[in-house]
């Protein structure tokens, strides 16, 4: 796919790490180099609310879309030729009939991932940089619940207590992802607590601690999930996919 310009070098790279059944692209950019001109030339859609935006929101926003837009056009093998609009109440991507999504990014990254609805139930995809000692020490009673806390201490050989920490807060923002569009419901990162971590697979699983929303089998007090997850140099990415049966 051919990009202008200026949107190469705004882009430092773009990477198709798709799997089967899943479209998804990571998309690495450099905020020094953007301009609201890429909108156009990348074939994104500028929100109005947009413009009360700083650079740097509008940045993370632009390489959010283009990786989405990038990850649809993956699926369904053609172009995407209406940009993906926003939901005027919550900010989030309106996909195409028939798509199911999940969008994340940190100040140079960002990765989109989108799948059949007709095959998948939900996805939620997300990315968090390591988060500093102050952030750690002053948020764990926040993010982790006491089993969690106990297990963090019983496998520090093998992940520090801010690796486990920064995991712990990404694999919940990608569990509420995956649920919030079909529950429509909030909750806390203490309704979910980690039960099982599985380094050599990198994979954790998550249960829900209490109902999220009444008569949901998905969204109900047990329910586990298993999440993928992966450590770079400065982030962290948990991704969770949820087949239908």
């Amino acid at each position: 796919m051919s990009v202008c310009e200026n949107g190469e070098k705004f882009l430092e790279s773009v990477e198709d790490v798709s799997t089967a059944n899943i479209a998804s692209y990571e998309v690495c950019f450099n905020l020094s180099r953007y301009s609201d001109s890429l909108y156009r030339q990348l074939n994104v859609y500028f929100p109005e609310k947009m413009n009360r935006s700083v650079s740097k929101r509008r940045a993370e926003f632009l390489a959010g879309r283009y990786a989405s837009r990038l990850a649809i056009e993956k699926l369904r093998g053609n172009t995407l030729k209406v940009p993906l609009r926003l939901d005027s109440e919550n900010r989030a991507p309106i996909w195409p009939v028939g798509i199911i999504g999940s969008i994340t990014h940190t100040a140079w990254r960002a990765c989109a991932i989108v799948a059949d609805a007709n095959k998948f139930l939900a996805v939620g995809v997300d990315i968090e940089n390591w988060v500093s000692n102050e952030q750690y020490q002053s948020l764990q009673n926040r993010i982790l619940t006491e089993p969690e806390r106990l297990l963090m201490k019983q496998i520090v050989k093998i992940m520090q207590p801010r690796a486990f920490f920064t995991l712990a807060f990404s694999a919940k923002e990608s569990l509420f992802k995956a649920l919030y569009p079909m529950v429509r419901c909030y909750f806390d990162f203490l309704d979910a607590e980690i039960v099982m971590i599985d380094t050599n697979h990198k994979m954790i699983s998550i249960r829900l601690l209490k109902d999220i929303v009444p008569n949901n089998f998905l969204a109900c007090e047990g329910s586990v999930f298993t999440i993928h997850y992966n450590f770079f140099e400065a982030c962290v990415k948990s991704q969770l996919v949820i087949k239908r049966t």
